[in-house]
């Protein structure tokens, strides 16, 4: 019987210590793609501060494609809290827009982030980031 319960327990013990070390060790920064939380957040299983997720988001390929690419508008305001036309995220972002290879298309910006989302046929099909002018 101790022989069963520690071939059990070893390998769970390893794999909950390993676990933690990647939680509060390796991974611990906020805007990392691989930190425990951010990861969670996109599969659905934990809440995050939304600005912060778009940060690390902007760093993520995978996720763009994963969490914006083929969404609707309302699906990514269900994700995200909300979207800005280029003209509610402020002048220089609005002439950014404008001047970029998202102008003359229906785009958004994700929250107060500088991450645009084009849409065709009312699904986002690109993705980028648009620094100031």
């Amino acid at each position: 019987m101790r022989w069963l319960l520690l071939a059990i327990g070893a390998p769970l013990s390893l794999a909950a210590l390993g676990l933690l070390t990647w939680a509060f060790v390796l991974y611990q920064d906020d805007l990392d793609a691989k930190n425990m939380r951010y990861v969670a957040w996109k599969h659905g299983l934990a809440s995050i501060n939304l600005d912060r997720a778009v940060g690390t988001l902007e760093e993520d390929p995978e996720g763009k494609r994963d969490l914006i690419i083929s969404r609707t508008p309302s699906q990514l305001i269900k994700r995200f809290g909300f979207l800005l036309t280029p003209h509610q995220a402020g002048p220089v972002l609005e002439r950014c827009a404008r001047d970029s290879w998202a102008g003359g298309k229906t785009a958004f910006y994700l929250r107060h982030s500088q991450m645009i989302v084009v849409f065709e046929t009312g699904v986002a099909t690109q993705t980028g980031l648009l620094k100031p002018c």
